[in-house]
């Protein structure tokens, strides 16, 4: 969530993750940054056969309703630096909380102090 680069995204697949979602507010991060960074590391990086990617531009509530209609959940999200003020921090706690796959899910966040 919040992926900017794509860093915590990367080191899941380079650990051996199947299947991993990347989604930032912009597209034009995703665009710029994530995707070409995503396929460099994977030309060269990751394990057969391919993992399924997918990336998503918007908010977290889009994102969350997008999800949501697909029954989407995750047994980890990582999102790090992503909460700017605090008050986004209820729309990604929503975000985690629904799509967190239960009971074992966990989330990892690194952010701020307010």
């Amino acid at each position: 969530v919040g992926c900017g680069h794509a860093l915590p995204g990367i080191a899941a697949l380079l650990r051996g993750a199947r299947t991993v979602h990347f989604q930032d507010f912009n597209a034009s991060v995703l665009t710029l940054c994530t995707i070409p960074n995503v396929s460099l590391n994977r030309a060269t990086s990751f394990r057969a056969p391919p993992p399924c990617l997918r990336f998503f531009a918007g908010s977290w509530a889009a994102l969350g309703e997008r999800l949501q209609q697909e029954g989407a959940q995750y047994d980890v999200i990582l999102t790090s630096e992503t909460i700017y003020s605090p008050s986004s921090v209820p729309s990604l706690v929503a975000l985690i909380a629904r799509h967190l796959r239960p009971p074992n899910g966990i989330a990892l966040v690194a952010a701020k102090r307010y």
